[in-house]
């Protein structure tokens, strides 16, 4: 076998490996939804306070998600959070408000029913418990909303490139 033969079948142990890991990782994370909401809002907080420190050195936003995580020295895998999908980051226009949304998950976390499980183990939810989505906006506020609410002050996809 040669050298590229070698790194290729290497590179593929690796993502399968990475792959079943985030599998499992994920799969656990279901049994505390409270969880992850709280980590949610902390990983947002975290990326306020990463945006802030761009946007303090650099006196401008960053165009795109890659070029924060780099300054900020996050790991690729920082947008991803259980329960929520992976954030996304937009550009803000410089006339936006103070409530536009910069990050926000492209899956909401999923609404409880009464019984079901909610945060330490062997816990339930007493009452049902509504679907959320957690943004971050320009002025560095994590928000809750609802479904409507997300529909309405989220961004629209992307479309699909040519």
């Amino acid at each position: 076998m040669n050298k590229a033969t070698l790194v290729a079948i290497l590179m593929l142990a690796v993502l399968a490996a990475g792959a079943m890991l985030v599998n499992r990782s994920l799969r656990s994370a279901t049994d505390r939804p409270a969880v992850q909401r709280l980590a949610s809002q902390a990983r947002l907080k975290e990326f306020a306070t990463a945006l802030q420190a761009y946007r303090d050195h650099h006196q401008a936003w960053p165009d795109g998600l890659g070029q924060l995580l780099r300054d900020a020295h996050l790991g690729i895998m920082a947008p991803a959070v259980r329960g929520a999908g992976v954030y996304r980051y937009r550009r803000p226009p410089p006339d936006a408000p103070a409530d536009y949304v910069v990050m926000w998950s492209d899956t909401n976390h999923a609404g409880i029913a009464r019984g079901e499980p909610w945060g330490a183990a062997g816990e339930v939810a007493k009452d049902d418990v509504p679907p959320i989505a957690y943004v971050l906006t320009l002025g560095g506020e994590v928000e809750g909303l609802d479904e409507a609410g997300f529909k309405r002050r989220a961004p629209a996809p992307a479309p699909p490139a040519p």
